[in-house]
């Protein structure tokens, strides 16, 4: 039987989507077997990644709003491609997701960003996203 992708690995496949597609704007078959190969997981769960990167790259445009109202520092442009990634899939399922809850959004968003980032990033990472949550509830 096909394993499910635990949870923090799926995110993971996920983000990798998301990234890829930012810096090299392919979508297609070669990127899905070639992180199949990487993350030695299965076609399905890997088109199951892509499908949840293709919701959140349909919200783009507003999870940069709400990052670049909380990044008072630096210009989205300024925010490395991966931290940009991080935090619009981190900042989806604070949003978008009821099964998630904001906390572990928070906290695999700061995981993901020591993973693939920095450990500066992901001091920044947690700020923008306390930010965000900080202007959410503002608005409630």
């Amino acid at each position: 039987a096909a394993m499910l992708l635990p949870k923090p690995k799926f995110r993971e496949a996920v983000l990798q989507i998301l990234y890829s597609w930012e810096i090299s704007n392919s979508q297609g078959e070669e990127l899905l077997i070639l992180l199949m190969e990487q993350l030695k997981t299965t076609k399905k769960n890997m088109k199951e990644a892509e499908a949840r990167a293709q919701l959140v790259f349909a919200k783009k445009d507003l999870l940069d709003e709400k990052i670049a109202a909380a990044s008072l520092e630096y210009a989205l442009d300024r925010i490395s491609k991966v931290d940009l990634a991080i935090l619009r899939l981190a900042i989806y399922e604070i949003f978008f997701d009821d099964e998630i809850p904001e906390t572990v959004a928070l906290s695999e968003g700061i995981r993901l960003s020591r993973k693939f980032s920095s450990p500066e990033a992901a001091d920044f990472v947690q700020a923008i996203l306390n930010e965000v949550l900080k202007n959410n509830a503002a608005l409630v």
